[in-house]
C-alpha cells in the first residue's frame, strides 16, 4: 500500500532503483536464491538440455556421433549462455551487449542454417527467466540472430562482412526504436544505453573469420570458409593434378559440377560435395599414364601388364590419394571422399577381361576396391557422379537414349551391389539424382 512515486514525478537514481526492485518482485529474476529457487533453476536447465539432446538425436545424429562436432556445439551453446548470465549480474541492460548472434553464426559455419536457428531460439528461451528487461532482451536478441543468419549467409570476403554488419546494426536500431515507440517512452540516457550496448556487441561479427579459424584448430572441425579455400583450383594440390594429369583434372571438374547440381536438388552440403569431388581422384597423379583420360595415344601401358597388375595400379589410386591428402593436410571430411568414391565395387574392365579368359577361376577379389562404402549423402552423390561421368564419357554414339540407359545401368549396378547401404540417402533422392544426371549430361 506504500506509494512508490507519482505519475509525472522526476525519476532520481534512488527512485529508479526502487522501480527495479518492483520489477524484480514481479519477474522473480533477482534477489537471494533459496533452495527452492536453485532447484527450479536446475530443473529448468535440465529440461532445456533434454529438449536440445532430443532434437539433435532426431535430426542431427551425426553431431552426437562425432565427439569433435559435439564438443564444438556444446562449447558454443554453453559459452553464450554463461557470458550472458555473468554480465546480467552487473547491470540490468548489459545482457543486451552479449553478442549472442555470434552463436548461430558459428553453428551455421560448421553445421547448417536450420540447426543454427534452432540453437539460437532455444538459447534465448533458456536465458529468459534469468534476465531482466525480458521483453526487450527477447525481442532484440531473437531478431538479431535471425537477421544475422540472413545477412551473413554466403559471406566469404571482408568487404561483404563489413557491409553485412552495418546492415545488421541498422535493423537492430530499427527494432530498438520500434520497441521504444510501442512503450511511448521518452529518450533518456537510461533508454539509449541498451541501444548502445546492443549495437556495440554486434561489432564482434567483424572478427568472425579469426574466430572460426580458432574453432577449427581447437575442435578439429571444418567450416565452409576452409572448404571454399580448398575448392579453389589454384590450390597447390589441384594445380599439381591439372599439370600432371590434365585428363583427370577435367574429369574431376565435371564430377564436381554434376555432384553439386544433384546436391542442390536433394539437399546437402553443396560446398562439401564440390570440394570432395575435386579431390576424389587426386591419387591418379602418381601413375597418371595408366588412366584412360590421361592417355593421348592408342597404345595403352596396360598392354604390357597382366590383368592383376593393371587392377592393382588402378585400385592403388585410392591409397595414393589418401597419402597425398594427408601430406597436404587435407581435413578428414574431404579425405572421406577419396576413401569411398569406389566403395567396394570392382575394376570392371579388367575383371571382365580376366573372367573371359578364366571363367572357372575364383580370384576375383583382387579386382575389388577395399572400401569403405559411402556413409553420407554427400559421399554417395560423389560416387554416383564419378561413375556416371566416366561411363557416359566412354560412349561412342552419345544419343539421348544411350546416355539415359547408361546412367540407369550404372546407378542400378551400384544399388544392386549395396554401395549405398550405409549412406543416409533415400530411393526417392536417388531417383531424383538419376533424372538430374540425365538432364545435366544431355546438356554437356
Amino acid at each position: 500500500g506504500t506509494l512508490l512515486l507519482k505519475q509525472g514525478a522526476t525519476i532520481t537514481q534512488q527512485k529508479y532503483e526502487l522501480l527495479r526492485a518492483l520489477e524484480f518482485s514481479f519477474t522473480g529474476s533477482k534477489g537471494e536464491y533459496s533452495l527452492r529457487s536453485r532447484f527450479g533453476t536446475g530443473l529448468y536447465i535440465l529440461l532445456i538440455f533434454i529438449g536440445l539432446g532430443y532434437f539433435l538425436r532426431l535430426h542431427y545424429a551425426h553431431v552426437l556421433a562425432h565427439s569433435s562436432s559435439l564438443n564444438l556445439y556444446m562449447f558454443t551453446f554453453g559459452t553464450g549462455i554463461l557470458i550472458a548470465l555473468l554480465l546480467e549480474n552487473y547491470t540490468v541492460i548489459r545482457a543486451l551487449s552479449v553478442p549472442l548472434l555470434l552463436v548461430p553464426v558459428i553453428i551455421r559455419s560448421f553445421f547448417s542454417d536450420r540447426l543454427a536457428l534452432f540453437t539460437h531460439t532455444i538459447m534465448i528461451v533458456a536465458l529468459v527467466p534469468f534476465v531482466s528487461a525480458t521483453v526487450q532482451f527477447l525481442s532484440v536478441q531473437f531478431f538479431a540472430g535471425l537477421i544475422t543468419l540472413f545477412f551473413i549467409r554466403g559471406i566469404y570476403k571482408r568487404s561483404q562482412l563489413v557491409q553485412s554488419t552495418l546492415k545488421i546494426m541498422f535493423v537492430l536500431l530499427l527494432i530498438h526504436v520500434s520497441i521504444h515507440l510501442i512503450r511511448e517512452s521518452d529518450w533518456t540516457s537510461q533508454s539509449v544505453l541498451p541501444v548502445i550496448y546492443s549495437l556495440g556487441g554486434t561489432l564482434i561479427l567483424l572478427f568472425i573469420f579469426p574466430l572460426i579459424y580458432f574453432f577449427e584448430r581447437s575442435f578439429g572441425v571444418v567450416s565452409d570458409l576452409t572448404l571454399l579455400e580448398l575448392s579453389d583450383t589454384n590450390n597447390p594440390l589441384l594445380k599439381k593434378l591439372s599439370k600432371e594429369a590434365p585428363g583427370t583434372f577435367q574429369h574431376t571438374m565435371q564430377v564436381a559440377n554434376l555432384a553439386e547440381f544433384a546436391t542442390e536438388l536433394v539437399g546437402g552440403n553443396t560446398l562439401l560435395v564440390r570440394t570432395g569431388a575435386l579431390y576424389h581422384d587426386i591419387g591418379k597423379v602418381i601413375n597418371s599414364q595408366y588412366f584412360t583420360e590421361n592417355q593421348s595415344s592408342t597404345n595403352s601401358p596396360h598392354e604390357e601388364l597382366s590383368y592383376f597388375e593393371s587392377a592393382e595400379i588402378i585400385i592403388a589410386h585410392i591409397n595414393d590419394g589418401i597419402e597425398l591428402a594427408k601430406k597436404h593436410k587435407l581435413p578428414d571430411i574431404v579425405i572421406d571422399f577419396i576413401r569411398t568414391h569406389h566403395g567396394t565395387s570392382r575394376v570392371e574392365y579388367f575383371y571382365r577381361k580376366f573372367k573371359e579368359d578364366h571363367p572357372d577361376s575364383d580370384q576375383f577379389d583382387q579386382f575389388q576396391y577395399p572400401g569403405p562404402k559411402p556413409f553420407s549423402k554427400e559421399t554417395a552423390i560423389v560416387m554416383m557422379s564419378d561413375a556416371v561421368e566416366a561411363s557416359t564419357r566412354s560412349i561412342k554414339d552419345k544419343t539421348e537414349q544411350n546416355l539415359s540407359e547408361m546412367i540407369d545401368k550404372v546407378i542400378g549396378h551400384q544399388l544392386a551391389t549395396g554401395q549405398f547401404d550405409n549412406a543416409s540417402i533415400t530411393m526417392k533422392e536417388i531417383n531424383t539424382i538419376r533424372d538430374a544426371f540425365k538432364r545435366f549430361i544431355r546438356g554437356v
